[in-house]
Order: C-alpha cells, then structure tokens, then sequence
C-alpha cells in the first residue's frame, strides 16, 4: 500500500487545494514585499505566457494520469466479468460428469465464488485479502484433485478436454482479476502531478502579484485542480470509493449458481421423500 491508499480521499483533496491556495498566498505576498523594497522593471506579457504554459502543461500532466487510471478502472471492470462468465462456464460443464463427482466440483465451485466474493471486500485490508487469496489456491488444488478421478474415467474421456479447459480458464481468470486489481498508475508520477501542481499555483502567484488579485477565480482553479487529482487516486485505487468496480457480473452469475445448487437440493429431497412415501404402502 501507498500513502494513497492510506489517506482518505477528502483529506487528499482538501490538502491539495489548502496546500495551492497556500502557496499562491505566499509567492503573492513575497513577490509584493520584493515590489515595495526593490522597485522591480516594467514587465510585458511574458509572466502570463509563463502561467498559461505551466497550466497548459499541468493540464497535459492530468489528462495523461487520468487516461492511465480509467485504463486501469475499465481493465478491472473487463476481468471480472471474464472471471464471472469462467466461473459460470465451468459450473455448467461440471454438471456433464457423472456423480459423485459432478456433486463435489459443484459445491466446490459454489465455495470458490464465496472466498472470490470476499476478496472483493477485503481489497481494502492487504493482510486478509492475502488469506482469501492463499485459501482460493487451496480450493483450486481442491478441485482439480476432485476433477482428477472424472477426467480419467474412460466413459467420460469425450468430455475431458473440455472440462480441463474450462478448469484451466476459471482460475486464470482469477489471476488476472488479482493483477488486474495490483495494476496501479506508478506512485511518482502522482507525486509528479502534484508537485507540479504546486508549483504552478507558485507561478500564478508571482503574476498576479503584478496586477490584479483575482483570488476567487485562482481559488476556484485550484479547488478544481485539486478534485480532479482526488479523483484520479479515486479512479486507480481498488478499494471502493466514489467510484466502483462493477461486480454486477459476478453477483449474478453466483445467483445463478446458488440457484441452481438449490433447485438440485430441493429435487432430491423430493425424490427421497417419494421415495419414503411409496415404501410405507410397501411395508403394510
């Protein structure tokens, strides 16, 4: 974890705009006391070309970052629904095996979407999204071993690429989702953004302190610098926040899953129950 992963989002942003404010504030009011003791040159226009070129450039600086970071969002957002549709692709294949096999990889498969489903929500918490991620490899080992005995059946070896293939894609999806969530625009480049940033509320103090204030409008600048930036560490960190990943795909396809584990459940309940009820007439 980062610094911008352990800072709240507001207190990123407010600090960021406090910090520009600050620091236009304090090049205003050095570059006036320079003015009052040292009687400074007539100046042309070239103090505003050197603003317009810092903030040009800054604007340059933010676009590329949060290019970076929205590739990032949307690449998460594309892994988990191919880690859905793996998922779900493999529960069904799962269901050509005959039992007791078919039954074991099932339930098998409906703990491995509960320990993915919470590594979602302990993103935020390194220590115990490495144990979820240690116990999905154990469940991965789990599954292959209970595949094992199905793919070498002869009276099921029409069937056995498939599964292996499906297998092998369910959890490659699951890795790439896990690089895919570690992917992080690289810390220095934020840094960079905002020290440029700064840097340039230092030169929009030093012109404005030449002619007219304008500190409404430079304020107004710098709290939307600072939001955008806040929302560009928001957009790249994968801890839920303003912005989410979307796990619509993977909710529903554990719906259906659970679904369809329950409709199994409920029929062989059935079938048992029928089954008792037609040995009582026997038994008389």
């Amino acid at each position: 974890m980062t610094v911008f992963d352990e800072v709240p989002l507001w207190v990123l942003g407010v600090s960021l705009a406090v910090g520009m404010i600050l620091t236009e504030e304090l090049a205003f009011r050095l570059r006036r006391a320079i003015s009052l003791r040292w009687e400074p040159p007539q100046e042309g226009p070239g103090v505003g070309y050197l603003i317009s070129a810092a903030l040009a450039l800054l604007g340059l600086l933010i676009a590329f970052t949060f290019s970076m970071a929205a590739a990032h969002h949307d690449l998460r957002n594309e892994a988990v629904a191919v880690e859905a549709n793996a998922i779900r692709t493999a529960y069904l294949r799962y269901q050509l095996i005959d039992e007791p096999e078919r039954g074991e990889l099932s339930r098998l498969v409906v703990e491995y979407l509960d320990l993915r489903e919470r590594a979602d929500a302990a993103v935020a918490e390194p220590e115990r999204a490495r144990d979820i991620a240690e116990d999905a490899a154990r469940m991965q080992e789990r599954i292959w071993a209970a595949l094992t005995p199905a793919v070498h059946d002869p009276a099921q070896a029409h069937i056995a690429t498939p599964l292996l293939l499906a297998t092998n894609d369910m959890f490659a999806a699951g890795a790439t989702r896990r690089a895919a969530t570690e992917t992080r625009v690289p810390v220095v480049i934020l840094r960079t953004l905002i020290l440029y940033a700064m840097m340039c509320a230092l030169f929009m103090g030093y012109g404005l302190a030449s002619g007219g204030r304008h500190f409404a409008a430079s304020t107004t600048l710098f709290l939307l610098i600072a939001l955008t930036i806040t929302l560009v560490v928001d957009i790249d960190r994968p801890r839920p926040g303003a912005v989410r990943i979307d796990e619509a795909p993977l909710e529903r396809a554990a719906a259906r899953i659970r679904r369809s584990e329950a409709a199994k459940a409920q029929a062989v309940q059935s079938q048992d129950a029928g089954e008792a009820a037609q040995a009582v007439p026997a038994r008389r």
